[in-house]
């Protein structure tokens, strides 16, 4: 067990506990079916810490989406310029289809009733300076888009992963944007 390390995020979240590596049990898990599986390659090398998140960091932290941006090579889409896309209405569907939107528009719209269930789960690599969502992508990105709209607090989990950025990214079949 140890201190989580969080970055920019700290001001952010507030852990229930100490964070730790997961090994077989409930919590891993839980944590393996909220994620639909996505958060098994970072399990080695990434202790989690569970606890409540501040929406405030959607605008103030480099926050990244699951989601790879076709027309850039495999580069996550950064929370921020999704938003962005969406609202310009410039999305390339080869990364984001009418059907993500419409999901995403609805929990814009619906911003203050946000399934906090599965929770939101964050990763970062050994820097902390970007945060990766490998849950709560859409959810998150309507929140973004809801602005103050949106609750205050969401539960989350959060990884400090002992990769680097680009590790962890390669992870997922991305790269970081050059």
């Amino acid at each position: 067990m140890s201190e989580l390390r969080l970055g920019p995020l700290a001001p952010f979240f507030e852990a229930e506990g100490p964070a730790t590596r997961l090994s077989a049990g409930s919590r891993l898990d839980d944590l393996i079916d909220g994620t639909r599986h996505l958060v098994l390659p970072c399990v080695p090398t990434t202790e989690f810490a569970k606890g409540s998140l501040d929406l405030g960091c959607l605008e103030a932290c480099s926050i990244y989406t699951i989601f790879s941006r076709a027309e850039h090579g495999g580069v996550p889409y950064r929370l921020a310029d999704l938003a962005a896309d969406l609202t310009a209405g410039s999305l390339d569907r080869r990364t984001i289809d009418a059907g993500v939107e419409r999901a995403i528009l609805g929990f814009a719209a619906a911003s203050m009733q946000l399934p906090a269930v599965p929770e939101l789960v964050l990763v970062h690599g050994r820097d902390a300076a970007q945060y990766l969502i490998l849950e709560g992508n859409k959810r998150l990105t309507g929140a973004h888009l809801a602005g103050s709209r949106r609750p205050a607090r969401m539960p989350a989990t959060l990884g400090s992963s002992s990769l680097s950025w680009a590790g962890l990214l390669a992870l997922y079949r991305m790269r970081p944007a050059v």
